[in-house]
């Protein structure tokens, strides 16, 4: 097998394990919090899941695939595409955040989704920095680092909420 095949078994060996174990993980959430928030509870996560969503899309941009492609085309350029990338999303986020804090003075939700809402927003930013770095590594071609940090992310989630779960928060 030459360098090219060896490259894309590696990859695509490393992104099957871990989307198996992200899976599974996010399972365990899944059940664990349906299981302790009850309807109610699920159904704020789900609004901010799905508030943050939206302006995930304009947090992105298009980013993610921009320097994906760009750094594959040249290596070298990596560091100063991430920077900008990183300022322009921020940016983006800080008006993102606006949007929503201006949509929440009318919406009348209850201060504890209101909490929750918020709660998501600095976890989708952090989220959407992290995807700048994945689809800087992708362009790279270091398909393990991606793979290995979404797995400790993931973990990292999971022992998190069982904690604030089995804490009554």
């Amino acid at each position: 097998m030459n360098q090219t095949g060896r490259t894309i078994a590696k990859n695509a060996s490393v992104l099957f394990i871990s989307q198996i174990t992200t899976w599974g993980l996010s399972l365990v959430i899944i059940i664990l919090l349906s299981r302790y928030l009850g309807a109610a509870g699920v159904g704020q996560i789900h609004l901010a899941n799905s508030i943050w969503a939206i302006m995930a899309m304009v947090m992105e941009f298009g980013m993610n695939t921009h320097l994906t492609k760009e750094i594959s085309r040249d290596p070298g350029r990596a560091n100063k595409l991430v920077s900008v990338s990183l300022v322009l999303r921020f940016f983006l986020f800080l008006v993102s955040a606006l949007v929503v804090l201006i949509y929440l003075q009318f919406a009348g939700y209850a201060p504890q989704t209101v909490a929750v809402i918020i709660v998501t927003g600095f976890a989708v930013f952090l989220s959407e920095t992290g995807a700048t770095y994945g689809a800087a590594l992708k362009g790279l071609e270091r398909m393990e680092y991606t793979s290995l940090a979404e797995i400790v992310a993931r973990l990292f989630t999971t022992f998190v909420i069982i904690g604030l779960v089995l804490l009554k928060y």
